[in-house]
């Protein structure tokens, strides 16, 4: 079994950094969301991959980029958000599972809470992405977020 993590930590690292990287880039307008798009999308295959392998400690490992993504929610379209959620369910369901720390939970609950709450005001003013122009940002689009 412990080599099947192993592999799945080798797996990991690569769209792991890469999305670090580019979303501290898109902090100080380097990069763009069609990039951050591009990161996630390789993340995400990644982690469908090597989901049978995943445990707690590489849930956290992979969750650590995506906290840069969440943390600049409010600049993002909706498809980089949507995309980020769908990586965060495949570490709860697979990663974290029922060994999800208290701590982690409560936090976890407070950003899905802020982000489901967009205001009004910033969906009007972000209705399409220029990077990714025909996807629509309106954070009222997101489909409902399904654990189980």
């Amino acid at each position: 079994m412990e080599d099947g993590r192993v592999k799945a930590f080798r797996m990991l690292k690569p769209p792991c950094v890469e999305l670090s990287q580019e979303a501290l880039r898109y902090k100080v307008n380097k990069t763009t969301a069609k990039e951050l798009l591009t990161c996630l999308e390789r993340l995400r295959a990644t982690l469908q991959v090597v989901a049978p392998s995943l445990d707690p400690k590489l849930a956290d490992y992979a969750f650590f980029p995506l906290s840069h993504i969440f943390s600049e929610s409010q600049k993002l379209p909706s498809r980089v958000l949507e995309l980020a959620l769908h990586c965060l369910r495949v570490l709860i369901r697979q990663g974290w599972q029922d060994r999800l720390s208290s701590e982690l939970g409560k936090q976890l609950l407070v950003l899905l809470a802020f982000l489901s709450g967009g205001s009004a005001t910033d969906a009007k003013s972000k209705d399409v992405d220029e990077d990714a122009p025909g996807i629509p940002s309106n954070r009222k689009t997101y489909p409902y977020l399904v654990i189980q």
